[in-house]
């Protein structure tokens, strides 16, 4: 029993193999292996959790979840991302220019006493906000 086990064991320094008889998988990455040197850009966009399904004019639901979401260009929307990619539009119902521009976006979920929700963003010098629909 003893000789089997050390058998097994010279044979494991010699030949690294998982108890199934595969090799092991190696850590780390070799210089002929093709990764990404650096990290991918930070988005500039605000990060929103939606903690409710939400639904637009189209009766399109979005799941609730964790999101990303920005000001259109025009400044008439708030644009809400998955990933890289826009799934959701809001129209923007109240704009405020601050006095001094933040240096991170952010955007919140709201929904007040009377029933009514809302998403706000801030990105820069503008704070807005768009009324939502839940989803029932």
């Amino acid at each position: 029993m003893i000789t089997e086990i050390l058998l097994i064991a010279a044979i494991g320094i010699y030949n690294p193999m998982d108890m199934s008889g595969h090799m092991m998988y190696p850590s780390g990455v070799k210089e002929a292996d093709k990764y990404p040197r650096f990290a991918p850009p930070a988005s500039k966009l605000a990060s929103l959790t939606l903690p409710r399904d939400i639904m637009d004019k189209n009766n399109k639901i979005i799941k609730s979840g964790h999101y990303l979401a920005g000001i259109s260009i025009s400044r008439q929307e708030i644009l809400i991302f998955e990933a890289d990619k826009e799934i959701f539009s809001i129209e923007i119902t109240e704009t405020k220019i601050l006095e001094q521009a933040l240096k991170i976006n952010t955007a919140e979920f709201h929904t007040y006493n009377n029933g009514e929700s809302f998403i706000i963003v801030t990105e820069g010098k503008y704070k807005v906000k768009g009324k939502i629909n839940l989803a029932r």
